[in-house]
Formats: structure tokens, sequence, C-alpha cells
């Protein structure tokens, strides 16, 4: 039985009408296909407002531009 939320995580994020204010992802740059879905939709939440972190230091996949660096917080 399917639940309707096949898909990216976006369209959970659509269906749970989730808004948060903050957003921790991590794991997430293991992987080339899921890395870039993934960044994808967490920059589309970046842009709405949403405060991201990214908890995945030195993966393959992780993007060395466009992230503002918070190594000195962990």
């Amino acid at each position: 039985m399917s639940s309707g939320l096949a898909g990216t995580g976006s369209a959970y994020y659509r269906i749970a009408g989730l808004s948060p204010s903050r957003l921790l992802a991590g794991d997430i740059a293991y992987e080339r296909d899921m890395a870039e879905r993934i960044l994808a939709l967490l920059t589309r939440l970046a842009l709405r407002g949403v405060e991201v972190y990214i908890g995945d230091p030195g993966r393959a996949y992780l993007p060395t531009t466009g992230l503002e660096g918070q190594e000195d917080h962990w």
C-alpha cells in the first residue's frame, strides 16, 4: 500500500504541512544523486527563510562552494 509520499523529500514537506524555522541534515552527501536532490531541497528551504545546517563534513559530494562554514561551532 502506498503512503502517497513517494518522490523527493519536498513532497513530504508539502503533504505534512511542516514549516520549520531550523533544519539539521546529516549524512546526506554519500551518493551523488541523493546529495543533489537533498541539497536542492535544502536550498529551496533556505531561500524561504529556514536556517539549514548540514552535518556532513568532508563527504565526497558535499559542495565546496555556496555553504557558509560553521566548523568552529561544532
